[in-house]
């Protein structure tokens, strides 16, 4: 799009929805409207081939040998102002803008400098039931059949049947099974091309679509994902304006940060908990549209959605810098922690383009996991309006995935032993890192343990990590074994666990500051070794009090991740897997 950035880009004009121009009148008559419009071009004037020529002096030719009369007319272009245009074309719902540069030669194909900017819109759909799939997709799942919601009543928009990859139609095939119902749950009949099967009202995806037909079915709809943070309710038929890939690149060269009614821009600190979350927030130029702001996600405690996001906003510039550039697996909880919930490794369909991604190809799984990575601020935001409650991050990072910079000692007390039991076992753990000449980072699970963080500088494999561990646990029982265990049966332990095993390549647990969905909100909160030996419980510290918390230690990791310290050789080699462990040959 012209910009002062880009002087020779483009010669715009309006697209609208049947394919006229735009400038006409929206009182246009609909049989003058819906003509296929025919495109003049000038490729030979006075004995010269022009099709060499610039767009820029073509069409200044046109302009000359071309007299306006009745029906017939040019166009109208729009130069330098690409951005304000693609932005009023989005206004009006409009289908988009073509981009043409001024300084490019004819062409009887597609080139670069020929771009066509569409603005699709989105809309957030009820999943009502199904279609069985045809050819390829025999057995599986042909298309999604979609409603909204008028009066309470679910009324159907059409059916979704792109947008899907093979993964995706299994795992969505199994989830709509799981709730399949003998009735519709449509207030209406539901045209489907094959046999419809229904399935209750709780699952919301969001669709891309063109437009809205007269009969109010979605026009090209594509499947983007589900909408696990989206109340069924709220899908009420509010449409949202996306544009395109090439519409980022050539109508907004540069991104600009917009602020009105109920928009704020934040740039690292969250409001006060007195103040209320706006519907809107912009950070760092993204805006992310917030959902369900008052909806209670933990019943006991009266803890709403828009307090999560509070909570991760106030917490970020401790928990940011731990987390950055660690794939993160997310526990969602859509209607809160007394409901269902879903672990979640893959980014959702709907992801934001600016949200950093990893695709891990080594995981067993076609096409790999595309792992979110939580690197800012916004990130976080959007991933606590997702109800990610709970935040998992890997014990490595995305450059040196099979480095881990962080041993985990992980001391899970079993269903016998108790919080003074775990409290002695982390002081035995303690004494057993001293003897070794290593520091170790204590940090409350938020749930009934204790996690011990032992920085190692990517120096080693996760197998050394976890044998290093091993030899942690190995020391600690062979001085208290009454008191520690490294029985990997669950059924069987007595005392207090020490798991070795969560050093494992992909393997997480609940990080550093993450909420846990349990009663009170318990955060999984850094400690100072001697304040362990006086803390009452293990839930101490909640999203409502972890703030002064902060205020008053700082930042208790500080530096962690700076320490290369270097572990003793393992004395075993312990497999990944709970089997029984081999004595390494000297």
């Amino acid at each position: 799009m012209a910009s002062a950035r880009s002087p020779s880009l483009t010669a715009a004009s309006c697209v609208s929805r049947r394919a006229t121009c735009s400038t006409a009148p929206r009182s246009t008559p609909r049989r003058i409207r819906s003509r296929r419009r025919s495109r003049a071009r000038i490729l030979w004037a006075d004995g010269r081939d022009l099709t060499k020529r610039p767009l820029r002096e073509r069409q200044q030719l046109l302009d000359e040998a071309l007299t306006p009369m009745g029906n017939i007319r040019r166009s109208e272009q729009f130069i330098g102002t690409g951005t304000a245009l693609f932005t009023a074309v989005q206004e009006q719902g409009l289908e988009g803008i073509i981009a043409k540069r001024l300084d490019s030669p004819y062409a009887t194909t597609r080139s670069a400098a020929w771009v066509k900017i569409k603005a699709f819109r989105t809309m957030e759909c009820v999943v009502g039931g199904w279609t069985e799939g045809l050819g390829g997709r025999a057995q599986g799942l042909g298309a999604l059949l979609l409603g909204i919601y008028k009066d309470d009543k679910l009324i159907p928009v059409g059916h979704v049947g792109s947008g899907f990859d093979e993964r995706t139609l299994k795992e969505l095939l199994a989830t709509l099974k799981e709730r399949e119902v003998a009735r519709s749950p449509f207030a209406a009949e539901v045209r489907a091309n094959t046999t419809p099967h229904w399935c209750e009202p709780e699952l919301v995806c969001e669709v891309r679509y063109v437009e809205m037909t007269r009969d109010g079915t979605l026009r090209a709809p594509s499947y983007r994902g589900l909408r696990a943070d989206v109340d069924p309710k709220e899908c009420t038929g509010e449409e949202h304006r996306e544009s395109t890939k090439s519409a980022l690149k050539a109508a907004a060269r540069a991104s600009a940060e917009e602020t009105g009614d109920g928009v704020v821009t934040s740039k690292g600190t969250s409001e006060s908990a007195q103040q209320r979350v706006p519907s809107v927030l912009t950070i760092d130029g993204h805006s992310i549209r917030l959902t369900n702001l008052e909806k209670v996600i933990f019943p006991e405690d009266g803890y709403t959605k828009a307090d999560l996001i509070r909570y991760y906003t106030e917490v970020s510039p401790y928990l940011l810098p731990v987390i950055h550039d660690r794939p993160l697996t997310l526990k969602l909880f859509p209607d809160g922690i007394a409901s269902m919930h879903f672990y979640q490794k893959d980014k959702p369909g709907f992801t934001p383009k600016w949200i950093d991604t990893y695709v891990d190809t080594t995981a067993d799984r076609e096409g790999g996991i595309d792992y979110i990575l939580g690197n800012n601020l916004a990130t976080l935001v959007w991933l606590a309006n997702y109800t990610a409650i709970e935040i998992h991050p890997w014990l490595s990072r995305v450059d040196m995935p099979d480095n881990p910079d962080i041993a985990i000692i992980d001391l899970d007390p079993s269903a016998g032993a108790t919080w003074d039991d775990v409290k002695e076992t982390a002081e035995l753990t303690k004494s057993v890192l001293d003897d070794l000449d290593i520091v170790g980072f204590p940090k409350t699970t938020g749930s009934r343990g204790i996690h011990i963080y032992v920085p190692i500088g990517r120096k080693y494999t996760f197998e050394e990590s976890r044998g290093f561990v091993f030899d942690v646990g190995r020391i600690a029982r062979e001085k208290k074994p009454k008191l520690v265990t490294l029985e990997t049966v669950k059924d069987r332990r007595r005392g207090v666990y020490i798991d070795y095993l969560q050093n494992v390549g992909g393997k997480t647990t609940a990080g550093a500051y993450s909420v846990r969905p349990i009663r009170r909100a318990p955060v999984s909160a850094p400690l100072v070794w001697d304040e362990i030996a006086s803390l009452g419980r293990p839930d101490a510290f909640t999203i409502r009090n972890m703030g002064e918390r902060l205020a008053a230690t700082g930042d208790l990791l500080a530096g962690m991740l700076d320490l290369e310290q270097r572990l003793p050789r393992a004395s075993v080699s312990v497999p990944a897997k709970p089997t029984r462990v081999a004595t390494r040959k000297k």
